[in-house]
């Protein structure tokens, strides 16, 4: 694992730092971890300065959205997440924004299968990954309780158009409150 510079007081990567490391690894397979929300100070990288990284050097690239996915709900800060489709994984907390238990979270992947070989739990009774969900084959828990549920509830009772007021107020409460 290779930490890469920072910008300046920020905490989001500096891309041209980022772009040294990967030219030293001269084609060797890495993991770009971007940040959309840093839990400490909200800040974003520059997903498409990073995407753009993409067009010269392979990598897989992963977005932690736990903080700032969420951001794609209003128009002025959906920006800072409009390149998140092209990500090959993704995983956004819905703790943080949907008033939801601690432990509910999304992942999104392109590579499924990898997902299925990563986890695929080999015990006979369960039986070879099949159908869609095969839930058992998607994650290293086997027993757990229905997480789902109360997010799908949060979900539906405040829908697209409730979250976003959520989301604008505690942005407007965090600026004024950066601001004083």
């Amino acid at each position: 694992m290779k930490r890469v510079a920072l910008l300046p007081a920020r905490e989001a990567v500096d891309i041209t730092a980022l772009e040294k490391q990967l030219l030293g690894l001269k084609g060797a397979p890495v993991i770009v971890v971007a940040n959309a929300g840093t839990v400490n100070t909200v800040d974003f990288d520059a997903v498409p300065a990073i995407v753009e990284l993409r067009t010269r050097y392979s990598f897989w690239l992963h977005i932690d959205a736990a903080f700032g996915g969420f951001a794609a709900l209003t128009e002025e800060h959906g920006r800072l997440v409009s390149l998140l489709d092209q990500a090959d994984s993704i995983c956004i907390d819905c703790h943080k924004w949907l008033n939801v238990p601690y432990d509910s979270a999304v992942q999104f992947t392109r590579r499924r299968d990898l997902q299925v070989r990563v986890f695929q739990n080999y015990a006979s009774h369960l039986g070879v990954p099949h159908g869609v969900p095969d839930i058992v084959h998607l994650t290293p828990e086997d027993s757990r309780r229905l997480r789902a549920l109360a997010t799908w509830f949060a979900l539906a009772a405040y829908g697209t158009e409730g979250h976003r007021d959520i989301f604008s107020a505690i942005l407007k409460l965090h600026a004024d409150w950066a601001s004083m």
